[in-house]
């Protein structure tokens, strides 16, 4: 993963399928999202489930591991829009892939 400027942005608004009101105030590649549910995947990968945890805690998100019956559990919330500024078009996509998995609210812009 690229080098970031993550900046942390709380709003409740959304403006249509272009992720927050703020995406206007954007002048580079960014990715806005949320996640307003407390979610829970499961790894069987330990490591990886870290990587996922930290990559979370990065941006701002809650993010919790417990390990139990041979699998780790990740729980992961994020109440509030946030934004990451990426360093690249392909460094948007791949945060965008990122949340993707993880069923994240989430929105490119430029």
């Amino acid at each position: 993963m690229k080098s970031l400027h993550v900046v942390l942005v709380a709003t409740g608004l959304l403006t249509g399928m272009q992720g927050p009101s703020f995406a206007a105030e954007v002048r580079e590649e960014a990715v806005t999202f949320r996640h307003e549910r407390p979610a829970t995947v499961r790894f069987l990968d330990r490591k990886l489930a870290e990587d996922y945890a930290r990559r979370l805690r990065s941006v701002g998100c809650i993010a919790t591991l417990s390990w139990h019956w041979g699998h780790t559990d990740l729980n992961y919330q994020c109440e509030e829009w946030r934004i990451v500024r990426c360093a690249d078009h392909e460094d948007a996509m791949d945060w965008m892939r990122f949340l993707g998995v993880l069923c994240f609210e989430s929105s490119h812009i430029h």
